[in-house]
Order: C-alpha cells, then sequence, then structure tokens
C-alpha cells in the first residue's frame, strides 16, 4: 500500500468490508524498521 496513514487505513478498511483477513506486507526500502514502528502505531492502532 502508498499513500499516508489516512489512506491506508481507508484501503485497509475497504479491504475488510470485501472479507478479506490477512495481509502480506514486504518492507522494500532502506527504513524498515521506522515504517513498521510507523504502522504500528498510527494504522494498527486505527484498524484494531
Amino acid at each position: 500500500m502508498v499513500g499516508n496513514h489516512v489512506a491506508q487505513v481507508a484501503k485497509l478498511q475497504q479491504l475488510r468490508d470485501l472479507g478479506v483477513s490477512q495481509l502480506v506486507v514486504y518492507a522494500l526500502h532502506d527504513a524498515v524498521e521506522s515504517a513498521i514502528d510507523a504502522h504500528g502505531t498510527s494504522v494498527i492502532t486505527a484498524t484494531s
């Protein structure tokens, strides 16, 4: 997924509405740890 956390949350909500229950995430850049931290702080908490 691309975009800021608001766009990612919206996309995840659309996928959930379609019945998707699992998602594989590949970090294709060098800032993997900070990306995971940001995702956990702003995206996962908003969709839980």
